[in-house]
């Protein structure tokens, strides 16, 4: 019986090395290439919001022409005829029925793939995860918030605004902002591990004590324990790849978010929950538009130069570093 193996955290917290982890095993699999540091994230919630139901015909059709061009279906094997002849009502089954196909095709019992917190809230995902599997891991990763805030500071890439984030003013709304992510995030992530019995994996434990981590991660799933977990097939994804300017925050800053604003809102009440829903909708306004669909691999094979200069435009020098430069 295939089983599917949820990785819990947010961005920047080491999801994505921990899921190219998993995938080492011989018994788990995952979407990955090297276009993407390894693990490909599924977007599963910009997908369910931006598609609805399967039950219009040209709609079923515009989205699985659409997905079945871009690199996660193409990562995971998918058979667009198979999908013609077993029509999915939403994207929630076609995805796990995408990826259970991928398991069976490769003869292994577990898939992995990153879980959105708020996926969990979601009544048809849960519903459909209860009727389709015995049983579920889930398994989260948290990174002490420093460092996490330092990497978010430092995201590449036009959206994440570096050069707002250089300003005074402009970074300390990045801080704050990332604060409420984080807080919010967590509470929820570390409730969904609780509620499953599921494993919370440190990230310094990941670092620095690698093989303690993979007995912890063997031991919870419950497969044979091997050393090609020690490996990485992929570069880390990192803020600071390719370039040598790092932003930071000032003394007085550090202490004004751990000793006030990490504070207030630690702690769930109605004052943080108004806080988190404005951040939500305003986070939901900025990417409703976006088609939700990534294809890094069509460009790299149909257009390189003009893939090379839009990671160039966009401030992506890592990836453009690791794709076109390194050996």
């Amino acid at each position: 019986m295939v089983q599917p193996i949820f990785v819990l955290g947010l961005n920047r917290n080491g999801t994505t090395w921990l899921q190219n982890v998993l995938c080492n095993h011989p018994q788990v699999i995952g979407a990955q290439d090297r276009a993407h540091w390894g693990a490909k994230e599924n977007n599963m919630m910009g997908h369910i919001k931006h598609w609805g139901d399967f039950s219009n015909n040209d709609e079923f059709i515009k989205f699985l022409e659409l997905y079945s061009s871009g690199d996660y279906f193409k990562l995971v094997d998918g058979n667009k005829e198979y999908f013609y002849k077993n029509r999915p009502t939403n994207f929630i089954e076609f995805f796990l029925e995408l990826m259970d196909n991928y398991a069976r095709k490769k003869d292994v019992k577990y898939w992995t793939t990153k879980l959105s917190p708020k996926l969990y809230e979601n009544n048809n995902f849960i519903n459909e995860i209860d009727q389709r599997y015995d049983e579920v891991k889930f398994i989260g990763i948290k990174r002490e918030y420093g460092s996490v805030l330092t990497s978010f500071l430092n995201m590449q890439g036009e959206r994440h605004g570096k050069k707002l984030r250089k300003n005074t003013g402009m970074r300390e709304l990045f801080a704050l902002y990332h604060i409420l992510d984080y807080t919010d995030g967590y509470n929820s992530i570390e409730e969904i591990i609780s509620h499953e019995n599921g494993l919370m994996l440190k990230f310094d434990l990941l670092k620095n004590h690698r093989k303690k981590a993979m007995k912890k991660l063997v031991k919870y799933i419950n497969i044979e324990y091997t050393e090609k977990m020690l490996e990485d097939q992929y570069p880390p994804n990192s803020s600071y790849a390719g370039r040598e300017e790092k932003i930071s925050l000032s003394n007085w800053e550090k202490k004004v978010i751990n000793q006030y604003l990490r504070s207030i809102f630690q702690n769930e009440n109605k004052f943080t929950r108004l806080i988190w829903g404005i951040k939500d909708y305003f986070k939901n306004r900025l990417t409703s538009n976006e088609c939700p669909i990534f294809w890094r691999l069509l460009k790299l094979e149909k257009m390189e130069e003009a893939y090379k200069d839009e990671l160039e435009e966009k401030g992506r020098v890592g990836l453009k570093k690791m794709l076109f430069e390194d050996d």
